[in-house]
């Protein structure tokens, strides 16, 4: 019983992470052509420096969703530890 309440406090930290990690990196949508070729565009010229924000929007948009999964299962195995 204990230990029940800590681990749902712990996944609910876990969920308020993703939900600003989510806000700022959200998943790409991916656009695509009538002939099922991948749509691609660009705002401005690329350089070193934005190609390496771009890497960590890339990693931070693939764990967003994996921390949302963890957070969750977390609250729900406090909720079933607490019955």
């Amino acid at each position: 019983m204990a230990y029940a309440w800590k681990l749902n406090i712990v996944g609910l930290v876990f969920n308020t992470i993703t939900a600003v990690l989510m806000y700022y990196f959200p998943p790409r949508v991916h656009l695509f052509t009538e002939k099922g070729e991948s749509v691609v565009t660009w705002l401005s010229n690329s350089n070193k420096q934005k190609a390496a924000i771009g890497k960590w929007q890339v990693l931070l948009a693939k764990v967003g969703p994996a921390l949302l999964a963890l957070g969750f299962s977390l609250q729900l195995v406090s909720a079933f530890l607490s019955v």
